[in-house]
Formats: structure tokens, C-alpha cells, sequence
């Protein structure tokens, strides 16, 4: 307690007198390392300091968002209300903290990429550095797993994941962990690793398309390598498919006439990617047939349990209660659900599960309305589809929120700020162009959203940084 005593102070004092952007970059910087200095291990170092800070918003006035402000605020109202039916309120705590890391590191970029687009990059090149040191980390670990072993039981292992986890690790969920043939640098786990990796290669290839830095385009090829380290074989297929599926964007918004030969493409290229894989590990469709049909078991055992507790679900921590009843101990004790929409349905019941279902389709309709309206936009909009895809695909068959954890979120609050905030440039520059249109033949293509300032007050930060 003292320890947390301790790290509340420092965050309150941090809040009140550091800038809003000094706020930003060291929330960034310790979102990979995290720090489980405190006690319960549900709070880390990191989560105090981004709780705390959000105490500076008082005399701030960051940007508020109608839309996926409501979405992420309505997430964590009905996590808190789950409490009342959870049998382990620890996991709830855990859920909520990381929803609201999320919140006001997505009001963070988004107040920063409206009101000084200028000091943005300084948040990038602070995460880029942890996203190149984690990339290293797991093509080392990867290259030699007796420093990997090393790691596992020194300090910082504990440090950085906490003392339960690595407990555990030895214990009664290895979780791919001493896997030889995986890697996950900080992570440990090379799956969650890999998703990290991926959005990170495409949060920095967006930075670059918004702010022509080309040290970003080296973070992007970093990350995006040490995704193939991590030894995930469906971050492979994915690393694989993305891409194209991101190029297949951008061409589609060009023209309509390129749909027909991609459709036809992509299943080839999804089978290319997966029998090259299959090919490069031969132990990669023994492991997928095993690791399936576990999952398998999961989806079914889901089923009879939302025909018995189909509105409120199980409350969080009531899956390993109920799925004792349909599996052996083993699975029990060591397996989630294994889907992120399965997961919320079970840990908060099918309202935020609809939710979760809506705001999927909120933000890729947003998406493709970028892409289809405005030129300037198409690469930025179509790389940040495809880390979205990314993070929604792995979901579906991983032990992952549909916000991933602490560190993916920040990704997440990245990915949606940027998109928050470019959605209403779009709109200021309508509402800019409309008054000056003349006939039906107004050159309104021509004005860029992403690069047309806010002609508003709201320009001058309200702090006097500026």
C-alpha cells in the first residue's frame, strides 16, 4: 500500500504540473514495460500514472468524442455493472483499468492530433523506441531461448509482468511461454507478442503517411520482422494477407473496377500464405488440428451456455466455473474462451457483446467512408483498417479482450484517436468547401482533409503551450 501511496502521489503531482503533451510521451513510454511494482497486481506503475493524469484534464479541456468516447464509456459502464453478478471482481477491476487506459490515452492523441499536430511526433518517437526494443528482444529470444530462459527467471521478467503471471508460467498455465519454437521479448508469450507487433508495424507506417518521417517507416519494418520471430503461425498467415488486403484498399478506392481480380486473388493468396507456412513448419498443421479442435470444444461448450444464461452471462471469472461442466480439469484450469465476442458475452453479458458488434462495424464503416470520400486520406485510412482487421481476426481465436491488454490498448487509443480526430477535419473541411461550392461541379476533391488546419478558437491550447 505504500507503494501505491507513493506512485498515486507522484501521478497526481505529475498531472497537475506537467504539460499535456509531457503527459502524453511518458504515458506512452511506460505502456510496454508496464512495471508491476504495486500491490494488487491488477495496478501497475503505469496504470496509476495514466489513471492520475487524467486529473490534468480539468484545466486542459482535452477533445471530447461523441462517438467512441460514448462507445469506450459505455464499455466500462456495464463492466461495472457486471460486478454485481462476477464471482472474481479482481478480473472486472483488472477490464475496467484497462478500459480506461484506453479512454484517456485515445483523448490524449486525439486532443493532440487536432490542437498541436505538430508536437504528435514526440509521442511517436517515444513509443517507436519500446516498439523497436521489444521487437529485438524477441528476435534475440528467439535466436538463442537460453537468454530467453535466462530472462524468465531473472527480476525483470517479474517486473515487467508481474510476480502471478510468472508464476503461473511454471505452473498451471505456460501459456506458450517455454515454447522453444516461440519468442515474445517483454511479452513472453509469442501469439500476443506478434499482435502487438503487427498493429505496431501499421500505427507507424500511418505515422509516416501523416508526418513523411522515414525513421518511422524503420520502426513500421522492425516491428513488422518481429512479428516472423515471434513464431506465431497465425500472425505468419496474417503478416502474409494484410499487406494485400491494405494495397487491395487502397486500389479499390480508386477504382471500383479493380474489385472483381482482387476477390478472385485473395483466396489464392491465403492459400499461397498458408501451404508456405505449412511448408516452412511441418509441425504447423498438427499443432492447428489439436489447437482447434480445443477451441472447438470452447465454441460448443459456449453454446449450451448461453442457452442457459443467454442476457447476463457469467459475470467475469464465472467461464472457469461453468466450463468445468463441460470439459476435463485440465482445460478447465488452463483455457478461455478463445473469441473476444464470446469473451465479453461471458465476462458482461450480451448487451456489451451487441456493443462490441456495433462499434466493430461504427469504426470500419468510418473507415471506408475515408476511404471513399477523400483522396488524401486513402492510404492512412487503409493501413489503419488493417491493423483493426489484425487485432479483430486474432480475436477471434486468442485469449485477448477485444482491446487486446494494457499495452495493445494503447495501439487501439492510438488507432482510434488518429481516426477521431481525422473524421472531424473531414468534417471541418466540408463545412469549409460547402459555402464556396458554385453548380455541381464544385472542386471539392481538391481540399485534402488531412492536411487542412482547424479554423476554429479551439487552436490555441488552452494551457498557453503552444
Amino acid at each position: 500500500m505504500i507503494l501505491l501511496a507513493a506512485a498515486a502521489g507522484f501521478g497526481i503531482a505529475f498531472a497537475l504540473l506537467a504539460r499535456f503533451e509531457t503527459r502524453a510521451i511518458w504515458i506512452v513510454g511506460l505502456s510496454v514495460p508496464q512495471l508491476f511494482l504495486l500491490s494488487p497486481e491488477i495496478i501497475t506503475f503505469s496504470a496509476v500514472v495514466t489513471l492520475t493524469s487524467a486529473l490534468g484534464f480539468v484545466s486542459d479541456r482535452p477533445s471530447w468524442d461523441r462517438r467512441y468516447g460514448r462507445f469506450l464509456v459505455a464499455f466500462i459502464a456495464l463492466a461495472v455493472l457486471a460486478i454485481l453478478w462476477s464471482p472474481d471482481v479482481t478480473r472486472a477491476v483488472a477490464w475496467i483499468i484497462g478500459m480506461l487506459q484506453l479512454l484517456i490515452v485515445f483523448i490524449y492523441v486525439k486532443t493532440l492530433r487536432q490542437r498541436l499536430p505538430q508536437r504528435l511526433p514526440r509521442v511517436f518517437d517515444v513509443l517507436g523506441v519500446a516498439v523497436v526494443i521489444e521487437a529485438g528482444l524477441t528476435a534475440v529470444f528467439r535466436v538463442s531461448p537460453e537468454l530467453e530462459s535466462r530472462f524468465l527467471h531473472s527480476y525483470w521478467a517479474v517486473l515487467v509482468n508481474g510476480p502471478g503471471k510468472m508464476a503461473a508460467y511454471f505452473t498451471t498455465s505456460p501459456d506458450n511461454v517455454r515454447d522453444v519454437e516461440k519468442a515474445g521479448g517483454l511479452y513472453l508469450n509469442g501469439n500476443t507478442a506478434s499482435l502487438y507487433l503487427g498493429m505496431a508495424s501499421f500505427l507507424f507506417l500511418c505515422a509516416f503517411t501523416l508526418y513523411k518521417r522515414r525513421r518511422y517507416v524503420l520502426v513500421a519494418l522492425a516491428a513488422y520482422l518481429g512479428v516472423f520471430s515471434t513464431g506465431s503461425k497465425t500472425a505468419m498467415i496474417l503478416g502474409l494477407l494484410l499487406p494485400v488486403f491494405v494495397v487491395s484498399l487502397i486500389r479499390l478506392a480508386k477504382s471500383p473496377s479493380y474489385l472483381l481480380p482482387i476477390l478472385v486473388a485473395l483466396p489464392a493468396v491465403a492459400y499461397l500464405a498458408f501451404s508456405q507456412v505449412t511448408r516452412l513448419f511441418p509441425t504447423f498443421a498438427a499443432d492447428s488440428d489439436f489447437t482447434f479442435g480445443i477451441r472447438e470444444m470452447l465454441w460448443r461448450a459456449a453454446a449450451d451456455m448461453f442457452s442457459e444464461h443467454p442476457m447476463l452471462g457469467l459475470g467475469f471469472g464465472g467461464w472457469f466455473i461453468e466450463i468445468a461442466k463441460y470439459s476435463n480439469s485440465l482445460v478447465a484450469e488452463r483455457y478461455p474462451p478463445h473469441n473476444i465476442f464470446i469473451q465479453i458475452w461471458s465476462d458482461m453479458g450480451l448487451g456489451a457483446a451487441l456493443l462490441l458488434v456495433a462499434f466493430v462495424v461504427v469504426v470500419v464503416l468510418d473507415h471506408y467512408r475515408l476511404l471513399s470520400t477523400r483522396p488524401g486520406a486513402r492510404v492512412t485510412a487503409a493501413v489503419s483498417l488493417g491493423a483493426f482487421a489484425w487485432l479483430i481476426l486474432h480475436g477471434m481465436a486468442d485469449t485477448i479482450n477485444f482491446w487486446g491488454d494494457n499495452r495493445i490498448a494503447v495501439l487501439l487509443a492510438f488507432f482510434l484517436g488518429l481516426l477521431a480526430a481525422e473524421l472531424e477535419r473531414a468534417v471541418d473541411v466540408d463545412d469549409q468547401v460547402q459555402p464556396a461550392a458554385t453548380g455541381s461541379h464544385a472542386k471539392r476533391s481538391q481540399v485534402y482533409w488531412r492536411d487542412s488546419p482547424r479554423l476554429t478558437s479551439r487552436t490555441v491550447w488552452q494551457s498557453g503551450a503552444s
